[in-house]
């Protein structure tokens, strides 16, 4: 597929993709207010704690430079765009964790959240057309899918949700999956035949463990994601499974060669931070019995700021926390942070388009440099927000980030089935490969 290869290749954009606050306002289109948004501290605090980060290039460029250039997303973007693989992506999958939406002081907005995330509609369409438009080295772009089944979809509530952000994902016909008018919108797939002969469903859904509001759940009636309870008991875990399998069962597979994705919002944000058991033993029950029942061959989790545990379990790959990826976190650091490894990552995933058994897996260490998205090399300089300076070139940053990735994939998986991840260079910088 791909042209080059009897594999499915997908290529998951990081985990929690987050557009708003220091993001949203490196972009043209504001709303009145953008710069106020708060929670900790207001938006154009971030912004300001961004810009004054020294970066490694040479000449950080000024706010009207940056904005500019964001009308295609190409500043944004950065290192991925000319990213090339080999065989490029059949697919590409990408958790949107922001409401996008133009009104920003309707009635219902929840600010009892204590963090709201905000992109303006125009920039969405705008940061969009460059990632949509990367090739990857093949001679057309690969599709993508927006999973929108999260703890963020609705900041600016219901209202905004119905009369901007739907009609605007419709008008420009984007792949979304997990939101929508209805619950039976949200919990329909996006469906592919790739390559002229493999059909391939993308599901979304959000858990109440991420934070995911019953409140924003859709109905026959009602707006919202599609939303499952929080995986905290045995009981919570039949509840969810019952709901996803009952959704995935009106859509069946089709044919021999059929790929069935998942893309779940579930957990918290930092892997056992709070004890030994996070509720990762609910998580994975559900995973392993998506795949036993629910005929799941990949597993694309998120929700946890930092790359969690990957597992192949049965042949399906379980992919437990992809992190952060894009984001404006590297301006500052909290307290109790310190342990958990602060780079996100592309990943390249091979899978056997008629068995859906996973085949490969290539994780490519990215990190944010100045609100602009770069790849991890050798000799990279990344910002120490606890230090306000430049770190100098770590040559033991890939390793670290292997064995970071290694552990969280060995507590977090069940015995003999933790993905165990080897350093490597490609012609382009260093990865994580397995086997």
């Amino acid at each position: 597929m791909g042209g080059q290869s009897a594999m499915l290749r997908l290529l998951i954009t990081g985990g929690d993709n987050m557009f708003g606050r220091a993001i949203q306002l490196s972009c043209w289109a504001q709303s009145p207010g953008d710069d106020d948004v708060r929670d900790s501290q207001r938006a154009v605090d971030y912004l300001r704690a961004c810009l004054a980060c020294e970066s490694a290039d040479d000449a950080p460029l000024p706010l009207s430079r940056i904005r500019e250039m964001n009308r295609t997303g190409a500043y944004l973007w950065g290192d991925y765009l000319g990213l090339a693989l080999r065989p490029p992506p059949d697919l590409r999958l990408f958790n949107l964790e922001t409401a996008v939406c133009t009104t920003l002081d309707n009635d219902d907005v929840p600010y009892f959240k204590g963090i709201n995330y905000h992109l303006h509609s125009d920039n969405l369409r705008d940061v969009l057309s460059s990632y949509a438009s990367e090739t990857h080295g093949d001679a057309e772009p690969s599709p993508y899918v927006i999973s929108f089944a999260n703890n963020h979809a609705m900041d600016f509530g219901r209202k905004a949700f119905d009369d901007e952000t739907m009609p605007m994902m419709r008008k420009h016909s984007y792949n979304v999956v997990g939101a929508g008018e209805t619950i039976r919108e949200a919990a329909r797939p996006v469906e592919f035949v790739l390559g002229g002969e493999c059909h391939v469903q993308v599901f979304a859904m959000g858990a109440a463990c991420s934070g995911t509001s019953y409140e924003w759940a859709a109905r026959p009636d009602r707006s919202g994601v599609f939303w499952v309870p929080g995986l905290a008991s045995g009981a919570s875990v039949d509840r969810a499974f019952d709901a996803i399998h009952a959704a995935l069962g009106q859509h069946p597979k089709r044919g021999e060669r059929s790929v069935r994705i998942v893309s779940i919002h579930w957990g918290p944000n930092w892997a056992y931070r709070y004890g030994p058991d996070d509720g990762q033993a609910y998580r994975r029950q559900l995973a392993h019995r998506l795949i036993d029942g629910a005929g799941v061959d990949i597993i694309y989790g998120h929700s946890s700021h930092h790359v969690r545990g990957l597992e192949r379990y049965r042949g399906k790959l379980i992919v437990y926390g992809a992190g952060d990826l894009v984001n404006d976190y590297f301006c500052f650091e909290n307290l109790g942070d310190e342990p958990y490894n602060k780079l996100g990552a592309l990943y390249v995933v091979d899978v056997d388009p008629g068995s859906g058994d996973l085949r490969r897996v290539q994780l490519i260490p990215m990190f944010m440099d100045r609100l602009r998205l770069r790849r991890l090399q050798r000799g990279s300089r990344i910002w120490d927000a606890r230090r306000h300076r430049l770190r100098p070139p770590d040559p033991n940053a890939v390793d670290e980030f292997r064995e970071f990735v290694n552990r969280l994939s060995f507590l977090d998986s069940s015995p003999g089935n933790a993905l165990m991840f080897r350093a490597a260079d490609d012609a382009h910088g260093p990865t994580l490969v397995y086997p």
